[in-house]
């Protein structure tokens, strides 16, 4: 039923211009008939209407339910009854990371009002042993959360490792990051996930360590997130069908009926296959694999494949990454933080100690951020999916990654700028005006992260 809904937004025009008919034959004859509740149309030209009729998952008609029933009617037409409740066009997520909900109703919301509970450190604290408590979590057991903001803490004071092991001296403590770039994690967390002192911070990562020593003090960012993501716990056969459709609800309870799944490794992506395939359908699920599992995602699964749904998953194009965000203070920008990076204060509020990376010390007052991949990485990664005519999703919010973006794509589409190559740029907070023009000309469409004026300001010079 959510298709038949979720069209009713772009299908009014057609409604319209098939009118009315005698009597109904073959083609016109509705699957469905909805009445008896509150329709909204979304069209101000007709905002309410008393039926819809649909056929094959669009609408052939809005209108009196008279109307509908003498054009649309037939013997198999199911007539449904919606009792006083409202029909209304749903919604098509234009980015977020689905398989991330597959895990929430298993973790702790510690958000910062109004999104959640957690207004400072205690009250991460005290949600997560809440939940531990009620849960009856063993020991051992790795506790997840997520929607932690440094930026809203008293201060600017972050969470470190030392905040959750004085009561979670023996399970794993993992509080995601709000950006779904990295987390802090406790030290049963970091020795589960095999971070130290000794452990090198790769290229395009954090690890804060503590003051005056290379001792990670809990914040893991970006590049050096990935490999912690990637073993994070992940449904057994049993429960990759349930998982999926909880997960799934989460976004149809909100009007969803079409879920982006923004950054899928090639596991993952296999996983909800098979999900799909055992019945997980509750919605339509956009995968869009990233660019460290392109290859052994086009290997299994061809290109001419892509852009088409089974059992309601379907691959939409190739995402890549150029660089963090900024209310973790790793998007990356020509001009440097005001606030420098992240990190600037410890949980003593002094600075926080050097990164052993020469090109990121936290803390540092010049810090601009840095690319997640190395720029002859990404233009190698634009041409290849630029050569297969697929589509191409890429996160870029600081201007300097920004830039970036515009130089891979005139890399890889030497000779012909201007073609529609379906290339869009996800979140590009802090694009300028002469990008924008950019965007223009190359015919690339900015998926802007409109929330963030709301919830974060990250100030520059």
């Amino acid at each position: 039923m959510h298709k038949r809904i979720a069209v009713i937004g772009n299908a009014l025009l057609l409604a319209f211009s098939l009118g009315c008919h005698s009597s109904p034959d073959a083609a016109s004859t509705a699957d469905v008939i909805y009445f008896g509740g509150d329709i909204i149309t979304m069209n101000d030209a007709q905002p309410t209407a008393e039926a819809v009729a649909v056929k094959d998952g669009e609408i052939l008609m809005v209108g009196t339910r008279a109307e509908i029933e003498r054009s649309h009617k037939g013997t198999a037409t199911q007539m449904l009854d919606l009792a006083g409740k409202t029909l209304l066009p749903s919604f098509i997520d234009p980015h977020s990371h689905y398989f991330s909900s597959l895990t929430v109703a298993n973790q702790v919301n510690v958000s910062a009002p109004p999104a959640g509970p957690a207004q400072d450190i205690p009250g991460i604290v005290a949600e997560l042993k809440k939940f531990r408590d009620t849960h009856n979590v063993p020991k051992g057991e790795l506790i997840q959360a997520y929607g932690y903001d440094e930026n809203v803490m008293p201060n600017g004071v972050g969470l470190t490792r030392d905040d959750l092991d004085k009561d979670f001296p023996d399970n794993p403590v993992l509080v995601g990051h709000v950006s779904m770039h990295g987390g802090v994690l406790n030290s049963a967390a970091m020795k589960k996930y095999g971070i130290s002192a000794a452990t090198k911070t790769p290229p395009g990562g954090i690890i804060l360590r503590k003051p005056g020593s290379h001792q990670p003090s809990g914040l893991v960012m970006e590049t050096a997130w990935l490999p912690i993501f990637s073993n994070l716990p992940k449904p057994n056969a049993q429960q990759e069908v349930e998982w999926s459709r909880a997960g799934q609800m989460l976004y149809a309870a909100n009007g969803i009926t079409t879920a982006h799944e923004g950054a899928t490794h090639a596991a993952e992506l296999a996983l909800m296959q098979r999900a799909a395939a055992g019945g997980a359908t509750i919605i339509d699920v956009i995968s869009f694999p990233f660019a460290t599992d392109f290859d052994a995602v086009i290997e299994k699964n061809p290109a001419n494949t892509w852009g088409k749904y089974v059992n309601h998953l379907k691959i939409g194009g190739a995402k890549i990454t150029l660089d963090g965000s900024p209310q973790g203070k790793t998007a990356w920008f020509t001009a440097p933080y005001l606030t420098g990076a992240p990190g600037a204060k410890d949980a003593t509020g002094e600075p926080g100690s050097p990164d052993e990376k020469e090109s990121g010390p936290a803390g540092e007052k010049k810090w601009r951020g840095e690319p997640t991949f190395p720029e002859d990485f990404v233009k190698a990664f634009f041409k290849k999916v630029y050569d297969l005519g697929l589509p191409l999703n890429a996160h870029a919010n600081g201007d300097a990654a920004v830039d970036m973006l515009l130089r891979a794509h005139e890399y890889a589409a030497a000779g012909d700028l201007t073609k529609d190559r379906h290339v869009t740029i996800i979140h590009s907070q802090f694009v300028r005006a002469d990008q924008l023009d950019k965007y223009v000309a190359y015919k690339m469409t900015p998926s802007f992260f409109t929330e963030h004026t709301y919830f974060s300001a990250i100030p520059m010079s």
